[in-house]
């Protein structure tokens, strides 16, 4: 452990004595980006958001699920003033940060703090109705390999007509591509999308790749 990573813990102590003094429960985290900037930092809010999953640790890897690439989140560090739970663990692990630091482990934490009563066990009734609920998680992963078979097409496609015939970059932009009743419709750009990240600025101009649904096969949008 760093004298960095001593610092920014502290810092997460802080703000859980903080919490704790403003009548929340006592725990923090913050973010800590590849170059060492603190992206964003949260308490627990379990009290008053009436709310007992709002862990400071949960709440971050939700942000960062939605705000970093993945190349971003993975170089991205967690200090908390005490080791995760089992929830925020799970949510940490899914958003793709790279590594976490903590202060008080589990173990210590369980010395320190009153102790509770165990919540009453849950019952849990299942498996049933197989056929029928798993007609929705196929149908969704069904379209899904379709789409990325499309979209493969689509990239060999633009390959040949314009990456390796003009040397000139191209990006297929995810957050354009729709599907119609006959064709997946793959928006791309080139240079100027790698360069500014304005996709549609970038795509101006562009005709889309359409890949048939029924031949697979691609051509440019007329």
């Amino acid at each position: 452990m760093t004298p960095d990573d001593e610092a920014f813990l502290r810092r997460a102590v802080e703000l859980a004595d903080r919490a704790g003094a403003s009548g929340e429960r006592p725990f923090a985290s913050l973010l800590v980006g590849a170059d060492g900037t603190v992206l964003i930092e949260d308490h627990n809010t379990v009290v008053s958001d009436r709310d007992v999953t709002a862990h400071p640790e949960l709440k971050l890897a939700r942000w960062a699920a939605r705000q970093l690439a993945p190349e971003a989140a993975v170089a991205t560090t967690m200090y908390t003033s005490c080791q995760p739970c089992p929830m925020c663990t799970v949510a940490i692990n899914a958003s793709g940060l790279g590594r976490v630091v903590y202060a008080l482990s589990t173990e210590q934490f369980e010395q320190v703090k009153p102790s509770t009563p165990a919540p009453a066990p849950v019952r849990y009734d299942g498996p049933a109705l197989f056929d029928e609920a798993r007609r929705p998680i196929e149908d969704h992963y069904q379209a899904h390999r379709r789409m990325e078979s499309a979209r493969q097409i689509a990239e060999e496609f633009l390959d040949t007509e314009i990456r390796y015939r003009f040397s000139h970059p191209v990006v297929i932009v995810d957050d354009a591509v729709t599907e119609r009743d006959d064709v997946y419709v793959f928006p791309y750009d080139g240079k100027a999308y790698v360069e500014s990240g304005d996709w549609r600025q970038a795509m101006a101009g562009n005709t889309p790749v359409v890949v048939d649904k029924r031949t697979g096969e691609a051509r440019f949008s007329a």
